[in-house]
């Protein structure tokens, strides 16, 4: 197959996924009958190269009279249903379940279901001078090696696709890319969380977002679990008379949160862009990025709209041979 075919086979099965984004805009989507009839879902704990074991959930289509590519979903925020029961709706959008893909969802380390521990955006490795280093790119690449070499039916090509945090993993998935990942579709990607994404605006800090997230997002999940952490300090009465009578900032830690969410003594601590900041941001990694790309944002975003134009322009600068689309 010429470079030509296979970065125009790249770029359908981005416009797929890009398709999701759009049913996502549909008012009540619904599930189209017959998915559970239709697909074979199953659990797994594919185990990384430092022996963590991440919880994936895959829904394999019954029909094996053919080969399918596999969509690959990475999130912080859950897989469930655990178990028994399948993923309701398991797309939103109603032409991905026509044309049958394998569709493969993940808790990412730390959350969930999922061994080890969590850090949020995980800061990508310069070098991995141990076998057992590992970042969100290790993680992507050997979940990949895992999915191609072990279900039945898969045509060896894996997209990536995910909205704000989940859209950070489909971001990186291009970075030091499993030859398999074909193509990313990050989604109002998370870039930079100091400089303009969800927790500063230009430098400032959001405080009731990050107050808000943090409480119940934050709070430490000591052993794999199917279910949400209780969150802390749920705010009284109305936002604006909260944050208005709450002080100084202080007194986040010691009125409400009593020092338990590790992320925003982190976000206290560090009220520059310094270190701390600068490595979790992802632009400056976008190097020989192999996959097709089409990063998706929307001017009225509330947050993350420059994630998606910064993720887009470093892609253009630093891999400039790489099929790089944003819409």
């Amino acid at each position: 197959m010429t470079r030509r075919a296979i970065h125009q086979s790249s770029l359908r099965l981005c416009a797929a996924l890009f398709l999701s984004l759009l049913a996502c805009t549909r008012a009540n989507p619904t599930q189209p009958p017959g998915v559970e009839t239709e697909y074979r879902k199953s659990e797994h704990q594919v185990a990384m190269r430092d022996g963590v074991k991440l919880h994936t959930i895959v829904y394999t289509p019954r029909d094996t009279s053919r080969s399918y590519p596999i969509l690959l979903w990475r999130t912080p925020y859950s897989i469930g249903p655990y178990g028994p029961g399948m993923r309701s709706p398991l797309t939103t959008n109603p032409w991905l379940l026509e044309e049958k893909y394998i569709f493969v969802f993940q808790d990412v380390r730390g959350k969930y279901m999922s061994e080890g521990n969590f850090v949020d955006m995980r800061p990508v490795l310069d070098a991995h001078n141990e076998e057992t280093d590992t970042d969100e790119t290790t993680d992507t690449w050997d979940t990949a090696e895992w999915l191609i070499r072990n279900l039945e039916n898969n045509n060896g090509k894996i997209g990536l696709y995910g909205i704000s945090y989940p859209g950070f993993y489909a971001a990186l998935a291009g970075i030091n890319a499993h030859p398999s990942v074909v193509c990313i579709s990050p989604q109002a990607p998370i870039s930079d969380w100091f400089l303009w994404d969800d927790m500063h605006h230009n430098g400032a800090l959001t405080l009731p977002l990050v107050y808000n997230f943090f409480r119940s997002f934050g709070v430490d999940r000591p052993v794999p679990s199917p279910d949400r952490q209780p969150g802390l300090g749920r705010p009284e009465g109305d936002a604006y008379h909260f944050f208005l009578e709450l002080g100084p900032l202080r007194n986040v830690n010691e009125q409400l949160l009593h020092g338990e969410i590790d992320f925003w003594n982190q976000v206290t601590e560090h009220p520059d862009y310094d270190k701390f900041w600068q490595s979790r941001s992802t632009l400056s990694h976008f190097r020989d990025v192999t996959p097709a790309v089409l990063t998706v944002g929307g001017w009225f975003d509330g947050e993350d709209l420059s994630g998606a134009l910064h993720t887009y322009a470093a892609i253009e600068d630093q891999s400039r041979d790489t099929e790089n689309t944003l819409v």
